[in-house]
C-alpha cells in the first residue's frame, strides 16, 4: 500500500517558502530529479527575491539607467533536507523593470559552439530597459535570433519581464482582497 502526504507551505518570506518547498520535493523521493525556481514577493515599494539554482535576476533602474545583476546562489529544490536559501531585497521605483529567465538564452550556442553568455544578456536589458515589458522581451528575442542565426537552440528559452508599475497592481489587489 502506498501512502501519499500532500503539504503546502505557509505564507512566509520567499526564502522560507523555498526551504519548505525543498523539503516537500525531497520527501517525495523521486531520485535525482531536482527543481529550480525563483520566488518574488512584492511589498511596500520593494521586492524580496529568493532563488533555488536559477540564473541571475536583472533589475533595470530607470533612475540610474543601469542594470543590477542579482545572482543568488542556491541548490536545486530536492537536493538536501532543510537547505537554507538567501533573500535579496530590491527597492524599486516606477519605470524600473525586473527580468527573470532560464539559462536557455545566455547559454545558447552559435554556429561556432560559443555561448551567448550573461554579459550580452545584461547589456541587452540595459540598452532596452526603458521599453515596455514586451519591448524588452522582443529585444531579447532579437538578440537570440541574431546569435543563433537559424540554428536550433538545444535548450528552451523562458523569459519573463515585470515592469514595476505592473507589480504595484499585485500589491493593490492583495490589499483589496485582504481588506487592509
Amino acid at each position: 500500500m502506498a501512502q501519499i502526504t500532500i503539504s503546502t507551505p505557509k505564507k512566509r518570506s520567499p526564502n522560507e517558502m523555498l526551504t519548505d518547498l525543498n523539503n516537500i520535493v525531497k520527501s517525495v523521493e523521486i531520485g535525482r530529479i531536482r527543481m529550480s525556481l525563483n520566488l518574488l514577493e512584492f511589498k511596500n515599494g520593494h521586492v524580496n527575491i529568493s532563488s533555488a539554482a536559477m540564473p541571475p535576476v536583472y533589475h533595470f533602474s530607470k533612475k540610474k539607467n543601469s542594470v543590477n545583476e542579482i545572482e543568488l546562489v542556491g541548490t536545486p529544490l530536492g537536493s538536501f533536507y532543510n537547505e537554507e536559501f538567501d533573500k535579496y531585497q530590491v527597492e524599486f521605483e516606477d519605470g524600473d523593470a525586473l527580468d527573470l529567465m532560464s539559462d536557455g538564452l545566455p547559454e545558447a550556442p552559435n554556429h561556432n559552439g560559443e555561448m551567448l553568455d550573461y554579459p550580452a544578456v545584461k547589456q541587452c536589458i540595459e540598452d532596452n530597459g526603458t521599453k515596455s515589458a514586451s519591448g524588452i522581451k522582443d529585444s531579447l528575442i532579437d538578440l537570440s535570433d541574431k546569435w543563433l542565426d537559424g540554428i536550433q537552440n538545444p535548450d528552451d528559452i523562458t523569459e519573463g519581464c515585470c515592469p514595476i508599475p505592473f507589480s504595484r497592481i499585485f500589491e493593490k489587489e492583495a490589499v483589496t482582497k485582504n481588506g487592509i
